[in-house]
């Protein structure tokens, strides 16, 4: 397997209204490897409970708190 790595400009990115951000790289431009979504998600912000059937979810936290229930 042949790895390169990617650049996103600051502000780049394609707008994601729903998910309040931005998708910097998709699994179509990954080869279904992995996406990456910045989001800004304001104090009390939530997601509703839901399940990806075909793919894995991570979070990284930069600042604040988050939530959520693992079942």
């Amino acid at each position: 397997m042949t790895s390169s790595g990617f650049v996103v400009t600051a502000g780049g990115g394609r707008p994601v209204p729903g998910a309040g951000g931005s998708l910097l790289d998709s699994a179509a431009d990954t080869g279904g490897v992995f996406s990456l979504l910045l989001s800004h998600a304001p104090t009390g912000d939530r997601v509703p409970r839901h399940v990806h059937d075909t793919v894995d979810e991570a979070f990284y936290i930069l600042d604040g708190q988050y939530r959520y229930p693992l079942r």
